[in-house]
């Protein structure tokens, strides 16, 4: 039996094998993003710069990058805490992780979305989401998906804030 740390390619496997459920898998050296080989060997050349760099598996509080912005033409600034700051921590599947709090009275601006998907999960506070012009009421624990090529806003009209996660992926 291969040890943990041994890299599929060393042992003559396959990273991209399936697992007995059909699902691909990857190695254990891929799924924890080790492999530095030879470029001209790498099984995944889009992602070999991710690869040959060192992913941040721990980010403290205060090691976290925060933002104050109006998003989308929204009314306001929101509070952004970026969980993953960049496409590579995503391994180029996708370009925003964030944590976003919009005080009351804050939105986030009316917007379309081309070649990606957004994914919001309410965590506390209350709000209208509108969903390609329907208006809907989101509280904790709702999720909404935007996906490639619809619309949709929220607004914070309540007297809390509105906290929330906000996951944009590629398609």
């Amino acid at each position: 039996m291969p040890s943990e740390k041994q890299h599929c390619h060393d042992r003559g496997g396959d990273p991209h094998s399936t697992s007995p459920m059909g699902k691909q898998r990857l190695c254990t050296e891929h799924q924890i993003c080790r492999y530095n080989g030879n470029d001209s060997q790498n099984p995944h050349p889009k992602i070999s710069k991710i690869l040959k760099r060192r992913i941040i598996m721990v980010r403290t509080r205060q090691e976290q990058i925060v933002e104050f912005k109006c998003i989308r033409g929204g009314n306001g600034e929101a509070e952004m805490h970026k969980i993953a700051n960049n496409d590579a921590e995503l391994y180029g599947k996708g370009r925003m992780f964030n944590r976003v709090i919009l005080a009351p009275g804050r939105s986030i601006g009316e917007h379309t979305h081309i070649g990606d998907n957004e994914i919001y999960y309410i965590l506390s506070g209350t709000g209208t989401y509108n969903d390609n012009g329907t208006i809907l009421k989101v509280h904790a624990g709702d999720t909404t998906i935007c996906n490639d090529g619809e619309m949709h806003g929220l607004v914070n009209d309540s007297d809390e804030p509105l906290e929330m996660i906000a996951l944009v992926l590629y398609n």
